[in-house]
């Protein structure tokens, strides 16, 4: 795989700009382009406040919130515009601006399917909120069409990505994120793996899964390093990974995506959530 296209999703916000300014360093890494998409929505709360007037005043009082969330939406998009101007000029670079109306993940899961690369930030809001199962970066991970980049929200320097961190488990998406993120890890100054695995798989046991991914990553000529050593306890807990990142001091962690289905992931532990919500470094999933 290689980066050639990456799609940012922008929003009114200073960690828009980080997002722009992180797809513009790789850009010009991989010879890439990019493309900025605002995307306007109805927010739900607009029409919950319309419906709380007196049946004779729901009409005109939904009337005025389109209204209200109209302008508001207007002005957020002259400063997200404004916004990617700046950063084309100050980093002389172009940038392709694309503008849609509708629902957030389904919008920019549609519009990723012709990308190698969605930047999103981790506090992505669903358009409707109330009785969100999964967080909506889980979501887009299973429905986009590449690999999503998820930084963090309070991210305010832009990531370089030297320092890779690989949470592997053996299963078919941490595989699959391993040889979406080839590009990277064939640039990083140093890789390191991590075992996430819970239990052993069908076949192989934890020990030759981790031979068999070093020797993956050296044909690729990556001398990636297993913190885990032979006959190491896996890492099972989210939290520990965090202590791994900082120690390690990484600044990016390869994870696989949760694979199931979000009524499945209201009954069972998901560990990709849970990384999703706590982790300080961006977070590259693939399903």
């Amino acid at each position: 795989m290689s980066i050639k296209r990456i799609l940012v999703h922008v929003e009114d916000s200073e960690s828009s700009r980080v997002k722009l300014e992180t797809a513009i360093g790789m850009a010009k890494h991989f010879n890439a382009v990019v493309s900025a998409v605002y995307i306007k929505t109805l927010g739900e709360q607009s029409l919950v406040s319309a419906l709380a007037n007196p049946p004779g005043m729901i009409a005109p009082a939904i009337t005025e919130e389109l209204k209200k969330n109209d302008d508001v939406a207007v002005e957020s998009l002259n400063n997200v515009s404004h916004m990617v101007g700046q950063t084309e000029r100050l980093y002389h670079f172009e940038i392709e601006f694309l503008t849609y109306t509708g629902d957030t993940k389904h919008l920019l899961a549609e519009k990723s399917h012709c990308y190698d690369l969605l930047i999103v930030n981790s506090e992505l809001e669903s358009d409707f909120g109330v009785g969100q199962i999964s967080s909506p970066s889980n979501t887009l991970a299973t429905k986009a069409g590449c690999p999503i980049l998820v930084l963090p929200g309070d991210s305010n320097s832009v990531c370089q990505f030297e320092k890779p961190l690989i949470a592997w488990n053996g299963t078919p998406e941490s595989a699959r994120a391993i040889s979406d993120s080839m590009p990277i890890l064939e640039k990083a100054k140093r890789v390191s793996v991590v075992n996430m695995q819970k239990r052993h798989a069908n076949f192989t046991s934890r020990d030759e899964l981790n031979e068999e991914l070093m020797r993956y990553l050296k044909l690729h000529k990556i001398d990636a390093r297993l913190l885990n050593k032979k006959n190491g306890a896996a890492i099972k807990e989210s939290e520990d990974i965090n202590k791994v990142i900082n120690k390690n001091n990484s600044d990016l962690l390869v994870l696989g995506a949760y694979g199931y289905s979000q009524l499945r992931e209201l009954f069972f532990h998901s560990q990709t959530k849970e990384l999703l919500n706590i982790a300080k470094v961006p977070v590259l999933l693939s399903k």
